[in-house]
């Protein structure tokens, strides 16, 4: 609501609540001596995508697809473009 009102400027100041201020001050106090592993071995299968304002690509291996996007896809940010490059690849190896 705060970037709403100030018309989209995350330079501006806004006002916390209470509850807010301690939902920050848990994450300040618990964050540095949180620990968890992503990744415990090496991966057994590594897919490659990537995306741009005109199309995607994917490589698994030795295979490779991609394609170009409509201009309505083409229309969208780029990291949604990025994500929608992964979806397609995930869809185009899957068996």
């Amino acid at each position: 609501m705060a970037l709403q009102e100030s018309r989209g400027n995350f330079e501006n100041h806004m006002t916390l609540e209470r509850k807010s201020l301690s939902e920050i001050k848990w994450w300040i106090d618990h964050v540095p001596s949180s620990f968890n592993v992503i990744q415990r071995d090496e991966p057994t299968i590594v897919m490659t995508t990537d995306a741009s304002s005109t199309g995607w690509g994917c490589t698994l291996g030795d295979a490779h697809t991609g394609g170009r996007w409509t201009p309505e896809e083409a229309s969208n940010h780029i990291n949604f473009l990025e994500m929608l490059a992964v979806l397609l690849a995930l869809k185009s190896f899957k068996n």
